[in-house]
């Protein structure tokens, strides 16, 4: 009839019968106490009195002090769980009336007590004689108390706290039912805390359902940062709110997109009310050469990574590629296909650990752990320590690329650095020491064991030689930079690479150390470096979502960028010829206790405070490739990506594409829409090698073969294809299916939509993306009809701002009507029709100076003077991201003015379309400065004149100038 657990003890039944023949009146006044919730001192006095009248005094306080009670304050006490069960089964075997009397002795006591108190006393009652009415009574007391603590204001709270303080002190019979379980599960549950521990092993579905009966939809902050998400309850500011059910305490199960479950089981976090948990990812993903994501794996928290850069197929499975050192000490290792090889666990007394590495054959694993270095071996594995100097720490370790290299030790002692290999020496003593540096960040062992690199804790590269230094006299050391943050080698061991603070790469050879010779340039601090197998290739990381790629020559060159989904830190190469990046963050997938799942997808650049939109979007010129919509013109687009890069396209629009009646492939109405889908995804992978973006373009219009949902479709597969963005054709496509397309692309964090119709007019700023009614509302750009007045203002000589009539006041209609648009909303540009030679490229000089995004044949985009045009804009916010405001020149209605701000950076685009050259007078304030001197920089021709109140600018027949402001040269002893 009771649980086990909470069955009297045997123990507690011999104590009551043994106390019993030695203190009859002792126990016979607990058993008159047993019915009540608690014993007050009047109710324990009047008791004594009732029913022990010829008793004294001492013995309520030797009942006080007994073992039979388990609390005893100054006005109350509590008996003994235990012992009120056996004290309840001996009253039940007294006469009813003597039974009935206690009863209502303990109703008419407690008649004013809390109902809390009431109802307990009641279900103690109707369980000491089990039957089927008495059974029916307490389910009734039961669900009457279920709903009290389930209903909604701070009472049930307390009716809650009550309830959890009183139900595991009931007879298991009372316990025993669904409805008590679900009272303290509900009342946990609304307070904030776990549900006590179940006797009866009732289902999980049952607790589930439990919590639902007082669970609500509650909002949560979700914000993604470049690291991981912080989760807030309630929402914090400007974060994300997702929608989850709770109360006090909201339960959530996160974990990476990138790698499926059960790779990366998801991690179960409880959020608590005004609480707020951070949650990092650590990621390390596999890519070929073309960038394209082979293999993922992530851990929650963040991790010290280590690849291993040749690991061989195996039967025994025991070799690993994948290396991560958690925050709690414990390593984890991963084969080649990424599933979990081996757990080695954290120190027993909770010792930090760093500084993992892997063999490069994948079998031995070391780390340093309070000054010395462990190692494991994964064949027989074991775990061993190496010994290390007297006096010394170990501060480093490394394993060289070389299969079966030794491993490399880097100890710090006294003032000096000590450098050994576990299998040969630096030098013939068998230790080389650098008493120039203390503490090693990064080794680099060359293959044979010719020579180090040692990257020292004060940013100093050194190169240490075990043979003689060409050029050099002899071996030692020898100190390449300084200021350095990364540093590796080529797998032959023939080059050094390194970064320096200033984000420049460099490389060296190993024996000819002093001819230094530059790779390239990150915008960035490089955190990581690797040189390709074939010694071809650098790559390198620096924090955000991309990967550098130069290529090693004589001289440097623009990287080739690969986009990440995730900001990458570290950068290995691969014996395959692919990379591993390792990095943080990533899109992650948050679920909730009621199924709803949400995929947190970062910004991977630093966004712009009203940014609505994908940040390379922001300014970027789109160049159109008209009618390449055959496989045969995709594929020469693609044969000519190289010099479209290079020209500074970073966009290309391809198509218009119809989609067939099943939306699975592409009909450009030619014989070969099959071959042109083909070569669209070849494009798309060829485009990103060289950091192009592709957007496509739909003919939408209304088509009853082609529905909406096949439309949403075939636009989900293509941007599985990495598509990133889609442009519309025509207004005709109806406004919810647009919406989708957005809501669609937003769920890939950086995919855009374009509008292409030309019929809007440019004060229609606001209605078209802000009003749902409008067919264009859900997109990311919309091309403006200014293409007619810009043509008429070519063909007539007459741009400028000050004729009404002119191109230049619809354009100031036109950035207008954007300040009350919404956030993101961004103007597309066409250049106009009929305009040949030279005026095409005004037109497109102009488009080129206006915020927003210009939409330009890729023929023009290619010509040279355009070209120059374009990589300034690349090159300088102001022209790309910056805010733009017409200039007004009085008399002068051939000559366009915009001045361009982004930051503390300011230039102005002048423009003229006479046929002969123009001068105009202009002011600092024309820069939006006042009372200042400063210099203008011609950013076409470099040169450089003063500036002061009032100047004259000439601007040449059809020609253009980008002058931007720089600040006038400072004074000598100036106080600043």
């Amino acid at each position: 009839m009771t649980a086990e657990g909470d069955m009297p003890s045997r123990g507690m039944e011999e104590y009551i019968a043994d106390l019993g023949k030695i203190r009859p009146e002792l126990v016979e006044l607990a058993e008159c106490l047993s019915l009540a919730a608690g014993v007050e001192r009047a109710f324990l006095r009047r008791a004594r009195l009732r029913f022990l009248p010829r008793s004294t005094a001492g013995l309520e306080a030797e009942l006080w002090f007994s073992p039979l009670v388990e609390a005893a304050g100054e006005k109350t006490l509590l008996l003994d769980p235990e012992a009120a069960a056996v004290l309840r089964r001996m009253l039940a075997r007294r006469p009813s009336r003597h039974v009935e009397d206690v009863r209502d002795f303990t109703a008419e006591a407690h008649r004013d007590a809390p109902p809390m108190t009431r109802w307990f006393e009641e279900l103690l009652w109707a369980d000491l004689f089990p039957s089927p009415a008495t059974r029916r009574e307490v389910v009734r007391h039961l669900e009457r108390a279920l709903d009290a603590v389930t209903s909604t204001g701070d009472a049930a709270d307390d009716l809650g706290r009550w309830a959890l303080h009183y139900l595991p002190r009931l007879p298991a019979g009372v316990q025993r039912h669904d409805a008590a379980w679900r009272i303290q599960v509900a009342s946990s549950e609304r307070l904030g805390l776990e549900p006590p521990h179940d006797p009866f092993g009732r289902p999980a579905t049952s607790t589930a359902e439990a919590r639902g009966l007082v669970q609500r939809d509650v909002p949560v902050g979700v914000s993604a940062r470049s690291d991981g998400l912080v989760l807030s309850f309630p929402p914090a500011d400007e974060s994300r709110p997702v929608r989850a059910v709770g109360v006090r305490k909201v339960r959530l199960a996160a974990a990476s997109a990138l790698t499926p479950v059960p790779a990366a089981p998801p991690v179960r976090l409880e959020l608590h009310r005004n609480q707020q948990i951070h949650l990092p990812f650590t990621v390390v993903q596999r890519l070929r050469d073309d960038g394209v994501p082979t293999l993922s794996i992530s851990h929650a928290g963040a991790a010290v990574v280590a690849v291993a850069a040749g690991v061989p197929a195996v039967a025994d499975g025991r070799r690993t590629r994948y290396g991560m050192l958690l925050e709690d000490g414990t390593i984890v290792l991963h084969a080649v296909d990424g599933t979990e090889v081996l757990r080695i666990p954290a120190a027993p007394d909770g010792a930090p650990r760093s500084s993992l590495t892997l063999s490069a054959d994948g079998t031995h694993v070391a780390w340093v752990e309070q000054g010395k270095v462990g190692q494991y071996r994964l064949t027989p594995g074991e775990t061993s320590g190496i010994s290390r100097p007297e006096g010394a720490e170990a501060c480093r370790v490394h394993f060289p690329v070389e299969a079966g290299a030794g491993l490399v030790q880097a100890y710090t002692s006294g003032s000096a650095l000590q450098l050994r290999r576990s299998d040969t020496s630096l030098s013939e003593g068998g230790t080389f020491t650098n008493e120039q540096a203390t503490t090693a960040r990064a080794l680099w062992w060359t293959p044979g064991g010719r020579h180090l690199a040692l990257l020292d804790g004060s940013g100093n590269l050194w190169l240490h030689g075990g043979a003689p230094l060409e050029g050099h006299g002899g071996s030692g050391q020898l100190l390449l930079a300084r200021d350095v943050t990364a540093v590796t080698g080529s797998p032959d061991g023939r080059l050094i690479v390194w970064a320096m603070a200033d984000g420049s790469v460099q490389y060296a050879s190993a024996t000819a150390a002093g001819i230094v010779a530059p790779v390239g340039s990150a915008p960035w601090q490089v955190t990581g470096l690797a040189v390709s197998g074939d010694g071809r290739q650098v790559a390198a990381a620096g924090g955000d979502a991309r990967l550098l790629l130069w290529p090693i020559g004589p001289t440097a060159h623009p990287p080739r960028e690969v986009r990440l989904a995730f900001p990458a830190y570290g950068v290995f190469a691969l014996d395959t010829g692919e990379w591993a990046v390792s990095g943080t963050g990533g899109p992650v997938e948050l679920s909730t206790e009621d199924g709803r799942r949400y995929v947190i997808t970062p910004d991977v650049e630093a966004p712009a405070a009203t940014d609505g939109a994908p940040e390379w979007i922001r300014g970027c010129v789109m160049a159109l490739a008209p009618q390449a919509t055959t496989g045969t013109g995709l594929r020469e687009l693609a044969a000519g990506m190289e010099g479209t890069a290079r020209s500074g396209v970073r966009c290309l629009v391809v198509g218009p594409f119809r989609l067939s009646a099943d939306g699975g492939t592409l009909e450009a109405g030619v014989p070969d829409s099959g071959e042109a889908t083909a070569a669209l995804a070849d494009l798309i992978g060829v485009a990103h090698r060289y950091g192009v973006h592709i957007v496509m373009e739909l003919n939408m219009d209304r088509d009853p073969d082609v529905t909406a949902a096949r439309v949403l479709d075939s636009v989900r597969r293509w941007l599985d294809r990495d598509l990133d963005g889609v442009r519309v054709a025509d207004r005709s496509v109806e406004p919810g299916v647009l919406d989708d397309l957005r809501h669609l692309l937003d769920g890939y964090g950086d995919r855009v939509l374009v509008g292409r119709s030309a019929a809007l007019a440019p004060l229609a700023a606001t209605r078209a993306f802000g009003d749902p009614d409008e067919a264009e509302a859900a997109c990311h750009v919309v091309l403006t009809s200014l293409d007619e007045t810009l043509g008429r203002g070519i063909r007539n000589r007459n741009l400028g701002a000050y004729d009404p009539t002119s191109f230049g006041p619809d354009l100031t209609r036109a950035l207008s009507s954007l300040r009350t648009a919404r956030p993101g909303a961004q103007w597309g540009y066409a250049p106009a029709a009929g305009l040949e030679g030279a005026q095409r490229q005004l037109a497109a000089a102009v488009l080129l100076s206006l915020p927003g995004c210009p939409v330009l044949p890729l023929s023009l985009v290619e010509e040279p003077a355009v070209a120059v045009l374009l990589q300034l804009r690349r090159n300088h916010l102001a022209l790309s991201r910056g805010s733009g405001h017409v200039l007004h020149f009085v008399g002068q209605p051939m000559v366009l003015g915009v001045r361009r701000t982004h930051g503390d950076e300011t230039i102005v685009c002048l423009v003229n379309a006479g046929s002969e050259t123009e001068t105009v007078t202009m002011s600092l304030s024309d820069f939006g400065r006042r009372g200042e001197s400063g210099r203008l920089l011609d950013l076409l021709d470099g040169t450089a004149i003063d500036c002061s109140t009032d100047m004259s600018v000439t601007i040449p027949t059809a020609g253009v100038r980008w002058l931007r402001l720089l600040p006038a040269a400072r004074a000598l002893g100036r106080e600043e």
